[in-house]
């Protein structure tokens, strides 16, 4: 353990640089068009066939609310770039379930985002300010099942990939050297629509993520 200006830190003076995130992320979006059939096996033992169908996607038709990760790396003092995760799911779709079976119905709604991230950022004192670029991809999932099934049961998984690009600023607080608050507010560059805002806690290796 080695100290920076007083403050501990957890890395050694020759560590490389990064900084890692975890924190939490709400998306509103439009949905893709989706329409999809399948069948189910009902805990009775009955098949159960359904449709799928999301109608035409309107401007903000879908949220979603996610914990995020991030890993990334200095270029120099005021670039960056890395990678980032999502998991989560959807709290509200315009995506239908049709069936002639009372017994099923749409169990849970997934949604998960990786992309990579390239960014710039300044400094002055604790506080910073940046712009950055991400792009990865989305996937959505619909799990079809009976009302009361049981972990093990039956089920059917509906999936929906959509590539993704945003631009976003960001802001972050120091709290040590080595830790930091961060928000961030985006949306997607083809779909002004599609917008996000996050907070997360982050962890640097060297202080105040310096790339030397």
């Amino acid at each position: 353990m080695v100290s920076d200006g007083g403050s501990p830190s957890l890395f050694s003076s020759t560590s490389p640089s990064f900084t890692f995130e975890f924190g939490g992320l709400a998306r509103r979006f439009r949905g893709p068009a989706f329409t999809r059939s399948g069948s189910v096996e009902t805990t009775s033992g009955d098949l159960a066939s359904y449709d799928l169908a999301s109608g035409t996607p309107a401007a903000g038709d879908t949220t979603g609310g996610a914990f995020t990760m991030r890993f990334t790396v200095p270029m120099s003092d005021h670039f960056y770039a890395g990678a980032e995760l999502e998991a989560g799911g959807i709290t509200r779709s315009p995506i239908q379930l049709m069936s002639d079976s009372p017994d099923i119905h749409i169990s849970s709604r997934a949604l998960v985002g990786t992309g990579a991230v390239a960014g710039a950022r300044m400094r002055h004192g604790i506080v910073e300010l940046g712009g950055e670029l991400a792009g990865g991809l989305r996937i959505q999932t619909m799990t079809v099942q009976s009302f009361d099934a049981v972990d093990g049961d039956p089920s059917e998984t509906e999936t929906m990939l959509s590539g993704l690009v945003e631009a976003r600023v960001r802001g972050a607080v120091w709290v040590t050297p080595h830790v930091f608050l961060a928000a961030q507010a985006g949306t997607n560059v083809f779909d002004r629509s599609d917008i996000n805002v996050g907070l997360s806690i982050g962890l640097a290796s060297r202080a105040f993520g310096a790339a030397r």
